[in-house]
């Protein structure tokens, strides 16, 4: 397909093209993220059929009991996760939903059978390492213009590999196996299944692509794409009056910030740890409460969410025992 018009330079570096509307590009994130609620609930074995696992309970593919009511707390950790490590990186809407976004995926391997507090962790991690993985990929040459490979595949194999590392050697019900081998999940097992769905996925789509870019197919004409495709397929104007630019955050002088309820220049981390440490109260994080007190919050949140997995952990093997 090849990077957008105007994408890269000629020394190879890349030139930022924004989306012409952020409002509606953050409303578009947020409607994906509601149907994971949907979709994901797949990972219930339901009951009653001649494939499930119990007659009358719900349960995961290795025959351990699950809740639909589970599924949607740890969908909803994936979701705090990643646009929580997405904001804090980037200070950007369109990466912390985008970030939400990852979080979910970076869980979803694992949902049916992590506890929340890693669930939530793992999608913090997602979000930290998604605008990184984002600018390797432009390093490369290739325009993601949407962010799509690297929330679906960049971070689809981070959250593979991680049900390597936290799930390995989780099993199946012992009761439903008898002498049949049980299904165990380890970390070399989920790196050859990454390799797998890359070839099932990439060299039938590659040469489908092929074939379409063979035939005049797959991309629009320059002519076309430099005009605008709203303009060349739809003959009503979206927006008659046209649409001013916005001028960049940056660009507002300190004391603009100000009035509009900003007291500080966000990425200045420096004066709002000093002034928010000597109990200056501010607005940036968590209404009026001092910069210090939200760090400290959550850091002893996190240090909860830790301990609460652990525990878990030990009542789960408690409970096996």
């Amino acid at each position: 397909l090849g990077p957008r018009i105007g994408k890269f330079n000629a020394d190879g570096s890349a030139n930022h093209i924004a989306g012409h509307n952020m409002p509606m590009t953050v409303t578009g994130l947020m409607l994906i993220i509601v149907g994971f609620w949907g979709f994901l609930m797949a990972c219930v074995i339901v009951p009653g059929e001649g494939w499930s696992w119990y007659e009358n309970a719900p349960a995961t593919i290795y025959g351990t009991p699950i809740t639909l009511s589970a599924l949607a707390f740890n969908i909803l950790m994936g979701i705090a996760g990643g646009i929580i490590g997405a904001w804090i990186y980037t200070k950007d809407p369109f990466w912390m939903m985008s970030g939400a976004l990852a979080g979910i995926i970076s869980v979803a391997s694992g949902l049916d059978i992590y506890f929340p507090g890693l669930a939530f962790i793992i999608a913090f991690a997602a979000g930290v390492i998604l605008q990184p993985c984002a600018n390797i990929l432009e390093r490369m040459g290739i325009d993601d213009a949407v962010g799509a490979v690297t929330v679906h595949g960049t971070i689809g194999l981070f959250g593979l590999i991680m049900l390597g590392v936290f799930a390995s050697g989780y099993p199946a019900l012992d009761a439903f196996m008898g002498d049949a081998v049980r299904p165990t999940i380890s970390l070399m097992g989920q790196i050859v299944g990454a390799v797998v769905f890359f070839l099932l996925g990439f060299v039938p789509g590659y040469v489908v692509s092929l074939i379409l870019k063979g035939l005049g197919m797959l991309r629009t004409p320059e002519a076309a794409e430099l005009a605008g495709l709203d303009p060349v397929k739809v003959p009503a104007q979206g927006y008659p009056e046209g649409i001013p630019a916005s001028a960049p955050a940056s660009n507002c002088s300190r004391k603009r910030r100000k009035t509009m309820g900003f007291p500080y220049d966000t990425g200045d981390w420096s004066e709002i740890f000093a002034e928010g440490a000597s109990g200056v109260m501010f607005t940036g994080w968590g209404g009026s409460a001092p910069g210090w007190y939200t760090v400290i919050a959550i850091i002893i949140c996190i240090v909860v969410l830790v301990m609460g997995n652990s525990s878990e952990a030990q009542k789960y093997q408690d409970a096996e025992k």
